[in-house]
């Protein structure tokens, strides 16, 4: 579920550590989703890509980066969990 809306979601790229990506289908539009992880000397830069397309992708709103962080927020949340515990 991703905002209240229930996705199909399919990986579509996966090269640990430094890559992820993934599209989503359901609610009217199509999400792609790409993360690129570049371990640096303090931790970890993360670079993400958003992509939306279909008929309901204005009623979103995704042209406001307000959009994109409300997407990567909960992400990057469990991203940071997930790092510190096997710290």
């Amino acid at each position: 579920m991703v905002h209240r809306h229930w996705f199909e979601i399919f990986v579509g790229g996966h090269l640990p550590p430094h890559r992820l990506d993934w599209l989503g289908t359901g609610a009217g539009v199509q999400l792609y989703q790409a993360w690129l992880l570049t371990a640096v000397e303090v931790g970890m830069h993360v670079l993400t890509e958003n992509v939306v397309r279909g008929p309901a992708a204005t009623s979103l709103q995704v042209s406001s980066p307000l959009w994109a962080q409300r997407l990567n927020s909960p992400w990057l949340a469990q991203l940071k969990r997930l790092s510190e515990s096997a710290s």
